[in-house]
């Protein structure tokens, strides 16, 4: 890139949108109370860290999307992008904007599955790069390649190799994301946590507040 260029790396969950925007879709597949409850109880176990992010997000894909016919995941994905346009973050989007207006390189990384990110963003400028995690149907058999943790941290250094901005500056809002701040030269914390500060502050990363 041109001397001075910026690179700009968003995270999407609670950065861009303020809910979880796997769990929203989750809520919105599911069609029975009993549905719900079980995807419930497949978050709760994740948290606890008995069940990985990628095994929690096949268990309720298997459960809620494979199952469905085209027709239905289309209509699917029609409310759930209503839904997530009406949770924008608008602090974030308005620096999204404005790295898109002076000819930034933006970048989206999250672990969320491209097939309902990638449209969304794709509305909001075709010059917006996505990285998220990719979703493999067979029959009833589903597998998910995890953008997660330090897997993003590496296709972060492996866009930052390719584009060799000048500046890269980092937005998220979890302490997760901590392998993507560390390649940052500017490090902006969206409506983060106390512990996500701590944790930032502890790893001897300076970061800026957002929203």
């Amino acid at each position: 890139m041109s001397e001075g260029s910026v690179l700009a790396l968003f995270d999407f969950d609670k950065t861009l949108v303020s809910r979880d925007s796997f769990r929203l879709f989750g809520d919105l597949a599911a069609r029975s109370n009993l549905e719900r409850a079980l995807l419930f109880g497949a978050a709760a176990i994740t948290k606890l860290r008995w069940m990985s992010n990628a095994q929690y997000k096949e268990h309720v894909l298997r459960h809620v999307w494979a199952t469905r016919t085209e027709s239905e995941r289309a209509g699917l994905l029609e409310a759930h992008a209503i839904e997530m346009e009406a949770l924008a973050i608008e602090p974030a989007w308005a620096r999204l904007h404005a790295h898109l207006e002076h000819g930034d390189h933006v970048a989206v990384l999250s672990a969320s599955p491209r097939f309902y990110l990638e449209p969304v963003l794709a509305k909001v400028s075709q010059a917006i790069e996505v990285h998220a995690s990719d979703v493999t149907i067979d029959g009833t058999k589903v597998s998910v390649d995890n953008l997660f943790r330090e897997a993003k941290g590496e296709r972060a250094a492996a866009i930052i190799e390719r584009i060799e901005p000048s500046r890269t500056i980092v937005y998220t809002d979890h302490r997760d994301d901590i392998p993507l701040m560390k390649l940052a030269d500017h490090v902006v914390l969206v409506r983060p946590e106390d512990t996500t500060r701590q944790r930032v502050g502890e790893a001897g990363i300076e970061f800026e507040v957002l929203g």
